[in-house]
């Protein structure tokens, strides 16, 4: 499934994010903007680079979907 990041004031796609496998529950920004996570129904978080596109790491093992996903400020 892909997530995407729109230019609202366009309707343009300004990155695309694919790679997960189910339908995708939540996404959220770390605090410098610079990645993005995303929670699926395939069970995993994946995290993205926010400039890229790029997966960073995928995190799995969760017993269920993923909803939300959050950075710590920190």
């Amino acid at each position: 499934m892909t997530v995407r990041i729109w230019v609202t004031a366009t309707g343009a796609t300004l990155q695309t994010f694919d790679g997960h496998l189910n339908p995708v529950n939540a996404v959220a920004f770390s605090p410098n903007g610079k990645q993005l996570a995303s929670g699926s129904d395939d069970m995993t978080v994946r995290i993205w680079d926010a400039a890229t596109g790029a997966t960073l790491q995928t995190l799995e093992g969760h017993s269920v979907w993923v909803s939300p996903v959050a950075f710590s400020p920190d």
